[in-house]
């Protein structure tokens, strides 16, 4: 690698790191003016001392956009080595360093060539964050900015999710948050045709040592269409149930 490339590499690599800090400090910051009174949470700190209610919002808004930023990341991965490329113009051209590098024959797309190149590299840093750290701090990014110490147990419902089987579940709650994920109120379609079966369950709570939901009060009808034309229900007792749905593709 020559000189030059090494100093414009360093100088466009500074840059990035300024233009990430700006655009995303400037994003929280404008975020934070519209949703400042459900972030401050008035109605849970009337007992606080101004220094205690101050220290707490702090301690707030450090919490919930440290785990937003990965998520502003995505969103101005596209505007930040732009930023960073013209930047890094601009300065070059200010110190006459451009000029010096056009004079003595040097084009200017070999100039942006290492910009360029450093910038598809630094792409990899948006997948490593799509893939592999968000789909980890979903419970964090879901919340709103006057949950933040809501300790209360998230839930929402799971409306007919199809698995890789094209089975189908039904869940009247989902609880993320829990320690390990739970289900209530389940009802799991299976099968298609003449073969299709119900599972029912109180409860289910996911077991990720063997990757499988680990049923409470569960019974399965195997043969739904023979059973619906006949008087008597056959029901079995059922304990596990093993699906591609997993805790983080609900949550997905």
């Amino acid at each position: 690698m020559k000189i030059l490339d090494r100093y414009i590499i360093r100088v466009f690599l500074t840059n990035y790191i300024v233009s990430f800090l700006v655009l995303v400090g400037l994003y929280i910051v404008l975020d934070m003016v519209f949703n400042f009174d459900e972030l401050l949470n008035m109605e849970k700190q009337t007992t606080q001392s101004s220094l205690e209610t101050m220290v707490g919002f702090i301690r707030d808004a450090g919490d919930y956009y440290f785990y937003q930023s990965f998520l502003y990341f995505v969103q101005l991965s596209g505007i930040i080595p732009i930023v960073a490329a013209a930047f890094t113009l601009i300065r070059l051209s200010h110190f006459n360093e451009l000029s010096a590098l056009l004079s003595a024959g040097v084009p200017l797309l070999r100039v942006a060539a290492p910009m360029i190149l450093c910038a598809l590299m630094l792409n990899a840093l948006l997948l490593v964050d799509q893939e592999l750290v968000i789909p980890q701090i979903i419970p964090k990014l879901e919340r709103k900015h006057d949950e933040v110490r809501d300790v209360t147990r998230n839930s929402y419902p799971i409306r007919a999710m199809q698995d890789s089987d094209k089975g189908l579940l039904l869940a009247r709650r989902f609880f993320p948050t829990d320690n390990p994920p739970t289900m209530e109120g389940i009802a799991i379609l299976q099968g298609e045709g003449h073969k299709r079966s119900l599972i029912t369950a109180q409860s289910a709570a996911w077991n990720a040592e063997h990757k499988r939901w680990d049923f409470k009060n569960a019974t399965i009808i195997r043969d739904l269409a023979r059973d619906m034309m006949t008087s008597e229900v056959q029901r079995e007792p059922i304990q596990e149930w093993r699906s591609s749905i997993t805790p983080e593709e609900v949550q997905l």
